[in-house]
């Protein structure tokens, strides 16, 4: 199939355009390259560029109705199991990529530092399953829903409370810290 680029006005294949679920064809009416050397223009200037992304920062952060769908999308490109497993391959595949380490290795650096006392109360824990305080979280059951326990929940991050978790499964889990900053 054969598309006009509004931007150069020359006809290209349908391959050389972005996908677009607002268009009516599927794909953007300017293709690929012109909208490469727009960005390039656009971002070029580092000033800018920092600019324009604080400025999306701050809109993405007040704008509910944007997150809302966000959070609607990714519920329903989860229940998909082949875009689903399409997604785990690629990121399994990403993760084995030296610019997929480093940036797993700096995003957990930036998780530490944003949640220094949730590090501390995970390590409390590990400290002691190695010493035999507590039994690995692999031998236990979910304490909801009774299925096989994938990580211990913390009901608070004070120092005392480090050690009083709760086995749970991700399902249950995600729910117990949604309860819980509540």
């Amino acid at each position: 199939m054969i598309k006009k680029c509004f931007s150069c006005q020359q006809h290209k294949d349908i391959d050389d355009f972005h996908c677009s679920a607002r268009e009516k064809d599927g794909h953007m009416g300017e293709c690929k390259m012109c909208r490469s050397v727009r960005a390039k223009k656009r971002y070029g200037n580092p000033a800018i560029r920092e600019k324009q992304l604080k400025q999306q920062r701050e809109k993405y952060k007040n704008d509910t109705e944007v997150r809302s769908a966000k959070k609607i999308y990714v519920a329903k490109y989860r229940a998909d199991p082949i875009k689903r497993a399409a997604y785990i391959k690629y990121n399994k595949e990403y993760c084995k990529t030296v610019a997929g380490r480093q940036a797993h290795s700096n995003s957990k650096k930036q998780w530490i530092e944003n949640n220094p006392e949730k590090h501390k109360a995970k390590c409390a824990v590990n400290n002691a399953i190695l010493a035999g305080k507590l039994q690995p979280v692999k031998t236990k059951r979910c304490a909801h829903c009774g299925k096989q326990a994938q990580s211990y929940h913390h009901h608070s991050y004070h120092p005392e409370n480090w050690l009083h978790v709760t086995p749970l499964c991700n399902l249950c889990h995600k729910q117990a810290d949604r309860e819980r900053d509540q």
